[in-house]
């Protein structure tokens, strides 16, 4: 106990083991409703074995808080990533382990 209190909480110690991973062309609302059921607070956004990026609650509740002002229509996206753009670190990464694919 007092080792945990000296060293801090490691990053192993806080994670979820239970990932949700998507693909990029997944409905907003199927991703949200994985995100929901697993009890997790963010998607793996995965093309083949290789991470493009991240969903999170933040930007389901922007696509509905977007579609809603706009009767419907979601116009809020994200900035797809540029060509030639650097990657942030970990990305790009094959991943493994359990996962949950929508």
């Amino acid at each position: 106990m007092a080792e945990t209190r000296r060293r801090g909480l490691t990053v192993g110690e806080l994670m979820h083991a239970q990932v949700v991973s998507i693909g990029p062309g997944a409905p907003v609302a199927a991703a949200a409703a994985a995100m929901t059921r697993e009890k997790v607070g963010s998607a793996l956004v995965m093309e083949g074995h290789f991470l493009a990026g991240i969903l999170t609650e933040r930007d389901v509740l922007r696509a509905a808080a977007s579609a809603a002002a706009s009767d419907g229509a979601v116009r809020h996206r994200p900035e797809p990533a540029r060509a030639g753009a650097r990657r942030k670190p970990g990305t790009g990464e094959r991943l493994g382990g359990d996962s949950q694919t929508v």
